[in-house]
């Protein structure tokens, strides 16, 4: 069951790109390799939710299921980054944030939710509006 539509969907990949480039941002071991790969990767996260067809895009370039496989090998990347890459600045928290990441996708939407005269209607009966 699809649970979160695009505007939540928009909302958690720009969450998940600052949460990675945080450590950039604030100069926690800015130059380490692990940082990079990390800012990197949050940067390309938040550059493609730009440029997504969605309610968060600026720029809307790319289709909503193109993303999901960008979002999907990203989360995937960062779900074993600590095993691939041998984070040795970060504990887990970059495999936690890839394994959340991956829920937010499955549970994710590719259609936005519109909002119908239906829905608005709160005279008739649940059973009336089928």
């Amino acid at each position: 069951m699809k649970i979160i539509n695009t505007r939540l969907h928009g909302i958690f990949d720009y969450i998940i790109s600052f949460v990675l480039l945080l450590p950039f941002i604030v100069d926690y071991r800015s130059t380490s390799s692990d940082t990079v790969a990390l800012a990197s990767l949050g940067g390309l996260i938040f550059l493609f939710s730009i440029m997504t067809d969605y309610d968060f895009g600026l720029i809307k370039l790319i289709p909503m299921k193109v993303h999901f496989v960008f979002d999907i090998i990203a989360a995937l990347l960062l779900a074993t980054s600590p095993w691939l890459f041998r984070l040795e600045n970060y504990l887990n928290w970059p495999a936690i944030v890839g394994g959340i990441y991956l829920v937010i996708i499955f549970l994710s939407s590719a259609e936005p939710y519109k909002i119908t005269r239906k829905d608005l209607d709160i005279t008739s009966h649940p059973q009336e509006r089928t």
